[in-house]
């Protein structure tokens, strides 16, 4: 590649891997390598694997069986997991951190 420049990644225009044509290939940020491939659906960007996960899968369904079981408030489970109120109760209402 012309651009080659070793801070960066090679990125697949069309998603696929195998196709190493010159012109499917592009120098871009890691950052910017994600995002096509979550937005290609190469790549799922939920739960734990989020690269903004604060929490991991697991400590999500501590958060479900807790507030189900009436063992804390959704503010207690907050300020606990360090996450707003409104990250617990998406996470309460399978909106984030889906299994």
């Amino acid at each position: 590649l012309p651009d080659w420049n070793p801070g960066l990644e090679v990125n697949h225009i069309d998603g696929n891997r195998d196709n190493n044509r010159a012109d499917n290939l592009e120098m871009c940020t890691h950052q910017r390598n994600m995002e096509h491939a979550i937005a290609g659906g190469l790549k799922r960007d939920y739960g734990e694997k989020s690269v903004n996960a604060k929490l991991t899968n697991g400590q999500a369904e501590e958060i479900r069986v807790r507030y189900s079981s009436g063992q804390a408030s959704q503010n207690s489970l907050a300020k606990q997991y360090g996450v707003s109120r409104q990250t617990v109760s998406a996470i309460i209402r399978y909106k984030k951190y889906i299994r």
